[in-house]
This record gives C-alpha cells, sequence and structure tokens, in this order.
C-alpha cells in the first residue's frame, strides 16, 4: 500500500483540509512496517507541499492540509463531504438571459486544487456558458436531465448518466443548453492548474488566467497580434 503523509492506511477519500500550524510536529510512517520514519515542523516545509496527497511506497511525500500533532493520522480526521443531489447553487444575477444557470464549486467545498470539478443547474432555456475551448481535457457527466450539446461536428443529445470528454484545442469546442421543460444537473471536471487559456469562436474572443487576478485579460483575437517588440523600442 502506498504511504500517505499521516499513516500508510489513511484513504486518499480522507482529506485533512486545515491549515497546519508552523510548530506542529509532523510524522511521515514507513509504507510496510507502519513505524514512524521521519518528522518535521511545517515551518521545515515549503508552503506549497502542504496538502495531502497519496505518496510513493516509502516517506510520504505532497501536503498536508490538516494540523497533525504528534501521532496524529489524517484517517482520524471528518472526511470532507459533498453531495452533487443536494446542492446549493450560486446564481450570478449579471449572467444575461441565456446563460442564467447555477453552480456548485465542488473543488472549493471539498478543499482540493488538482482538479476544477463544478456541479451546473442548467434551468430550461438556458445554457452552460458560451461555445467555448480550452487547452486542457475537460468532462461532462450528465447527473440529471437531458441536454443538447453542441460540438464542432453538429448536435447531440444526451441524458441522464451519459458521460463525454473534450480534448484540448479547437476540436473540443462545446456548450450544452438545455431545450427541455425542466431543469438539468451537470457535473464538469477540468484541471485547476494556472495559466488557463479559453476561446469563445462565435465572439472571436480568448481569455487567458495566469493565477493574478490584475493579470486577467478577455479580448477579441483580431485585437491581440501585437508585434514582439510593440511598446518597447
Amino acid at each position: 500500500m502506498r504511504s500517505t503523509p499521516g499513516g500508510p492506511t489513511a484513504s486518499p477519500g480522507l482529506r485533512c483540509n486545515a491549515p497546519l500550524a508552523d510548530e506542529q510536529i509532523l510524522t511521515w510512517y514507513d509504507a510496510v512496517s507502519g513505524q514512524p520514519a521521519a518528522q518535521a515542523t511545517a515551518v521545515d516545509r515549503s508552503p506549497y507541499d502542504r496538502q495531502a496527497k497519496p505518496g510513493n511506497r516509502g516517506l510520504g511525500r505532497g501536503r498536508l492540509p490538516h494540523t497533525l500533532t504528534r501521532g496524529e493520522r489524517c484517517e482520524d480526521r471528518v472526511m470532507q463531504r459533498a453531495n452533487v443531489y443536494e446542492a446549493d447553487f450560486e446564481f450570478d444575477p449579471d449572467d444575461p438571459p441565456g446563460y442564467r444557470g447555477g453552480v456548485m464549486r465542488l473543488t472549493q467545498a471539498l478543499g482540493a486544487q488538482e482538479l476544477a470539478v463544478n456541479v451546473f443547474e442548467i434551468p430550461p432555456g438556458e445554457s452552460e456558458g458560451p461555445y467555448h475551448y480550452e487547452y486542457v481535457e475537460e468532462w461532462l457527466l450528465m447527473l440529471e436531465g437531458e441536454l443538447v450539446l453542441r460540438l464542432p461536428d453538429g448536435e447531440h443529445r444526451l441524458g441522464r448518466g451519459d458521460i463525454v470528454t473534450f480534448p484540448a484545442g479547437a476540436e473540443g469546442a462545446h456548450t450544452v443548453t438545455n431545450r427541455g421543460s425542466k431543469a438539468a444537473r451537470i457535473m464538469m471536471f477540468s484541471s485547476g492548474r494556472t495559466p488557463a487559456v479559453a476561446v469563445y469562436p462565435d465572439s472571436d474572443k480568448i481569455a487567458v488566467w495566469p493565477g493574478n487576478d490584475a493579470d486577467n485579460v478577455m479580448m477579441r483575437r483580431g485585437e491581440a497580434h501585437l508585434d514582439y517588440y510593440d511598446g518597447e523600442v
């Protein structure tokens, strides 16, 4: 069994999500013997290395997001749980007609980071978002209802339990629209990493999210073709 910070029997489904205090003692357990193998204080570790992930055999690696005192194990903590069928959806009052859907930010609810996972409720007559593609693979799982999926090759109907993937780049362009009489619910999976890029072919826009809100960009592609040295010389 692969070791995890906090114990060799820790389940990857049990996450410890509270911030670590710098003085807390972290204990790693050997993957085979189960005996303590190493200790360190949180201050000795990089701030980017503090969330629990399954490690490889031997000493567990990865970040440890809960305050573990000496001898405590991650599986002793209450796991983070969310129910996609009992979601409280956020609705943005600034969304225009045609795009008025709700979102449950599952990644944030679970304290996760590597994946961007959201649950969307799409009322009748609305779309999840504009037709677009990204430069990472995306997945869509139909949880409830029926939707019309638009792809570069045309339209396709999706029903409960259907799962589809969208490849990176223009061939993965997509959007879903609810043309039925009941609300539909989907789960979308993508990368949680930045920088992130999305292209909107219908409006000829491109958006870039580098991880710093001050540097976010949304522009028409035709307006973005500057010379490399424009404004520099």
